[in-house]
C-alpha cells in the first residue's frame, strides 16, 4: 500500500494535504480497490475515538463504523453505480461504542492510475438530539416498527408510552385500550394524565413518571380504579443519553394476589387457631394446680420483655412466648398431692417434681413446631454452673431463650403466693437473681430484668 507522500507528489498535492490536515471537517481517504484506510486527518480521528495508527491500513469492516448493514450495502452499490455518494445519513460506531448521527459524502477520484475514496463526514449527532421528542420516539418506531408492534400486541399485558415533558401517550397496546375503555375513559395519542385519569390520580401518575425519569427503572404493586392488582414496571427511555419517553409494563396479577390475599388469611386463621391450641393446654397444666393459675401466662409476660429489650428477633421472641406459655405442662403428671404439698419434699417427690421438663418435652417434641420451643422447655431449669436439671447443662450448651425462661421463671415464682409458702417479694426475687448473676443465670439477661423493673416500670399484667 502506497503512503499519500508517494501518490501526491506536486505542489497541488501538498496544498490540498496541508488542507486536509487542518481543517475541523473529518476527512479520511481510502483505497478504492481494497477499501483500507490510507489516511485520516485529526477530526476524522477525533470523532471516532481513535488513533492514527489504529485506522491507517484498517477499513471500515475491521473497525466496524458503520452502525448498520444496510447502510453499508447502500454505500457499495451507490459508490459502484454512480461513483459518489452526497450527504447520505448515517449512524457510526465510535471506538467507545457510543452512536454517532453523522451525514457521509464519498468520491471517487485516480491519481496517477490509482483509484482513491475521498470520504467527507458531518457531525450531526448535536442537531439529530435537539430534534423534538415526538420526531425521535417517531425515529425509533421508523426503524423497527413491525418486530416492537409484533412484540407489543402479542402480550396480555397493558404497554404505554408517554412523553417526558407533558407526560403525554406516545404509544400503547390494545390490552391497555382495552383496560381503559372498560372503565369508561377513551384513549388517544397525545393525551396527558388529566385528560385519561380520574382527578384523585393524576398527581400519583406524575409523580411515578417523575420518579423514573430521576432514580431510573423501577417497580411496584398497584390497585387499579377498575379493581385489579398489577405489578407496574416503569422505565425512562434514552437514546444516545437523551431522554425520549417512559415505558410502563403493568403486568396483571390480580389471581395470584387474590390467591396470597386468601392464603395469608387462611394463615392467620391457623395461626390463631393455633395460639388458642396453646393456650389451651397452659390451662389445662395450670388446673390441677390453682396456686400456679396464670403463672406460665406471666412467665411469657416478663420472658417477651427480656427478649424484646435484648434487641431479639420477632421469629426468636414468637417460639420463646409459646415456648415460656407452656414450659411448666409437664406438671399434669405431678401428683396434686406433691403439687399442693405444704412442707418440704422427700427425695422420691423431688424426682417426680424434677422430672416435668422431660415430661413437658415429650408432649410438645411431637408437635410441629420449631425445635427450639421443646429445647427451652427441656432445659429451662438447667444452671450455668451445671447444678441444674434434668441433665445438669453448662453455659452455652444452655440455649438462650431457656436461660431468658429460667429468669422469668424464678422472678414470678418469687413474686406470686404458692402452697407451700407466701410470696417473698419483689426485691427479694431481683436480690435473688442478682446473687446467681454470672453463676447460674445469665449476666446479661439478669441486667435485663432488672432494668425492666428499676428503670422502665415493668408490672405483671395480672
Amino acid at each position: 500500500m502506497k503512503s499519500l507522500d508517494q501518490i501526491f507528489l506536486d505542489e497541488k498535492a501538498s496544498l490540498f494535504l496541508s488542507a486536509f490536515e487542518t481543517t475541523t471537517q473529518p476527512m479520511a481517504i481510502s483505497d478504492d480497490a481494497t477499501s483500507e484506510f490510507i489516511y485520516a486527518n485529526q477530526a476524522f480521528l477525533d470523532l471516532l475515538g481513535y488513533e492514527s495508527n489504529e485506522v491507517i491500513g484498517k477499513t471500515h469492516s475491521n473497525l466496524n463504523v458503520v452502525n448498520r448493514k444496510a447502510d453499508i450495502d447502500r454505500i457499495s452499490k451507490e459508490l459502484k453505480d454512480k461513483g459518489y455518494i452526497h450527504e447520505y445519513p448515517i449512524l457510526l460506531n465510535t471506538r467507545f461504542n457510543e452512536i454517532k448521527y453523522g451525514m457521509l459524502s464519498v468520491n471517487i477520484f485516480e491519481i496517477k492510475g490509482k483509484k482513491l475514496r475521498f470520504t467527507v463526514l458531518e457531525d450531526k449527532t448535536d442537531l439529530y438530539l435537539t430534534q423534538s421528542e415526538n420526531q425521535k420516539i417517531e425515529q425509533m418506531r421508523k426503524e423497527d416498527n413491525e418486530r416492537y408492534r409484533a412484540l407489543v400486541e402479542s402480550t396480555r399485558d397493558l404497554i404505554w408510552i408517554v412523553d417526558p415533558v407533558n407526560y403525554g401517550i406516545l404509544m400503547y397496546n390494545e390490552p391497555f385500550q382495552k383496560y381503559m375503555e372498560a372503565k369508561g375513559n377513551s384513549i388517544a395519542l397525545g393525551m396527558t394524565p388529566a385528560e385519561m385519569l380520574r382527578p384523585e390520580n393524576v398527581d400519583l401518575w406524575k409523580s411515578l413518571f417523575k420518579r423514573a425519569v430521576e432514580e431510573g427503572r423501577f417497580s411496584m404493586d398497584y390497585f387499579s380504579e377498575g379493581g385489579l392488582y398489577l405489578y407496574l414496571t416503569i422505565s425512562p427511555l434514552r437514546v444516545a443519553k437523551q431522554l425520549i419517553g417512559i415505558s410502563v409494563f403493568a403486568e396483571d396479577v390480580t389471581e395470584q394476589t387474590k390467591y396470597k390475599m386468601a392464603l395469608e388469611e387462611s394463615n392467620k386463621k391457623l395461626s390463631k387457631m393455633f395460639d388458642q391450641s396453646i393456650q389451651a393446654i397452659s390451662i389445662m397444666g395450670e388446673l390441677k394446680d390453682p396456686y400456679t393459675a396464670g403463672r406460665q401466662k406471666r412467665v411469657q409476660e416478663l420472658a417477651v420483655a427480656i427478649a424484646t429489650e435484648m434487641g431479639l428477633d420477632k421469629e426468636r421472641i414468637n417460639n420463646l412466648s409459646l415456648g415460656a406459655l407452656v414450659h411448666d405442662i409437664g406438671k399434669i403428671y405431678v401428683p396434686e398431692e406433691v403439687l399442693s404439698k405444704t412442707g418440704g419434699l422427700t427425695e422420691d417427690e423431688l424426682k417426680v417434681m424434677r422430672d416435668h421438663p422431660n415430661k413437658a418435652y415429650k408432649i410438645i417434641k411431637n408437635i410441629d413446631l420449631p425445635e427450639v420451643i421443646p429445647t427451652m422447655i427441656l432445659q429451662h431449669h438447667e444452671r450455668l454452673d451445671g447444678s441444674g436439671y434434668p441433665k445438669g447443662l453448662r453455659g452455652d450448651d444452655i440455649c438462650l431463650e431457656a436461660r431468658i425462661i429460667a429468669v422469668a421463671d424464678l422472678v414470678e415464682a418469687m413474686n406470686f403466693n404458692r402452697s407451700y409458702r407466701l410470696a417473698p417479694g419483689m426485691d427479694l426475687a431481683l436480690a435473688e437473681i442478682l446473687k446467681y448473676r454470672g453463676t447460674k443465670f445469665d449476666e446479661k439477661i439478669v441486667d435485663t430484668c432488672i432494668g425492666l423493673f428499676k428503670e422502665k416500670n415493668f408490672n405483671f399484667s395480672s
